[in-house]
């Protein structure tokens, strides 16, 4: 089995089992191997010698300090003081209280688990075999194919995880960021100064010293209060990963993985998120009967406001309808490179913003204003789905 290093830092007694079908759990590092890679990448990118920051924009907390000054050791001791009464957690901590403060992270962090089929043994059978071999120790190169169980299996860990986090997030303007640190097991390698691992380290700490701060980007960092949602949602969306779903879904969890990490001008964002929505709830019309464009749009918004009026019933139609309207204008405005009429629309949100004197960008949270609503609608649409897959079929379909 391998491993990708998520945000959280808890320990956990048993692995939690996400998906029997694609072999996913959280769980933290448990062989000897495991910790020691861990540890070794944390102890990197949060132990390197201050001239090494020089050259970084990464920051990070001390390992120790006066008192005065939040360190990690402390941190530590607020952690085991916040969950003195969680068993697990009380007894992990006092077993594990050594000094060595990079090992006892490593021992902490949750990974997700993935199955490589006996890949990656294999590898490693395979580079022991080769460095016995002193002519050419250390200058072998291996090269995957496409279908190795490493690289497909990596792949569906990383679009289950986009599924899960669209799902399970607590945030109202949510842009499509995953719980996951890295994208596979071979970004824990080479190690190095990880600016993503301080800053998760660091947002930890925060939590350490007010567990009780609401925050709604929380959910990304705090493990104890996504955690029965994130068993409860996952089991749910295993349960319907069938043949028949399978594919769709982690084509959806692909393009939502793309849209978070490789496209960064929002235009391209909306054209992304809005052919998710269309994927999942429109059907190609009759060329020789309708205007395939204007058919379309009329499925985006008939079909998307049922599902948003089952999922809240107080919701205003009208307005819905209106925000849709521009939603699938501006995604045809792109598409056809109509951009004076995409600013034009992006002008009028702005008249529509609160507290305008506040914020810098105008233009630029207009823009993501209309991507943070398709996000919205995606959710919907998912939970729709897992709840009612016949429904939402046959929605597409007629």
């Amino acid at each position: 089995m391998n491993i990708i290093l998520t945000e959280y830092i808890y320990p956990i007694e048993t692995a939690i089992v996400l998906s029997d079908k694609l072999g996913l759990s959280f769980d933290n590092p448990r062989s000897e191997e495991e910790i020691e890679t861990v540890k070794r990448y944390i102890k990197c990118s949060l132990g390197s010698p201050n001239k090494m920051y020089e050259y970084d924009k990464a920051m990070r907390l001390p390992i120790s300090a006066p008192r005065h000054i939040v360190s990690i050791r402390q941190s530590l001791q607020r952690f085991k003081a916040v969950n003195k009464i969680d068993e697990y957690k009380k007894r992990f901590l006092t077993e594990n209280s050594s000094k060595d403060i990079f090992g006892l992270l490593a021992k902490m962090w949750i990974v997700l688990r993935y199955n490589d089929e006996g890949e990656f043994q294999s590898l490693k059978e395979y580079k022991e075999e080769r460095d016995r071999e002193d002519a050419i120790k250390g200058k072998s190169l291996v090269i995957l194919n496409e279908d190795n169980p490493i690289l497909i299996n990596e792949k569906v860990a990383n679009d289950f995880s986009y599924l899960l986090s669209i799902l399970i997030n607590t945030e109202e303007g949510y842009f499509g960021r995953s719980f996951l640190l890295h994208n596979g097991h071979f970004d824990l390698a080479v190690p190095k100064i990880d600016r993503w691992l301080n800053n998760a380290v660091l947002f930890w700490t925060l939590m350490c010293y007010q567990p009780e701060q609401e925050d709604e980007s929380r959910w990304v960092v705090d493990f104890s209060i996504i955690k029965e949602k994130a068993i409860k949602t996952s089991k749910l969306l295993d349960e319907i990963l069938d043949e028949k779903s399978k594919d769709k879904l982690l084509y959806v969890g692909s393009m939502l993985r793309l849209c978070s990490e490789e496209i960064k001008d929002p235009k391209m964002k909306l054209v992304t998120l809005v052919s998710i929505i269309e994927l999942m709830l429109t059907h190609a019309p009759d060329f020789n009967r309708y205007n395939v464009e204007d058919s379309i749009s009329k499925q985006f918004k008939l079909k998307l406001s049922v599902l948003m009026y089952q999922y809240d019933n107080n919701i205003h139609l009208v307005e819905l309808n209106k925000r849709l309207s521009e939603i699938y204008s501006q995604r045809s405005n792109v598409a056809h490179g109509n951009f004076a009429a995409y600013d034009k629309i992006i002008t009028k949100e702005i008249t529509k913003m609160k507290d305008k004197e506040d914020w810098g960008d105008l233009k630029g949270i207009a823009r993501e204003n209309f991507v943070v609503d398709c996000y919205r609608y995606i959710k919907v649409i998912l939970k729709s789905y897992i709840r009612d897959r016949d429904f939402v079929e046959y929605l597409k379909d007629n």
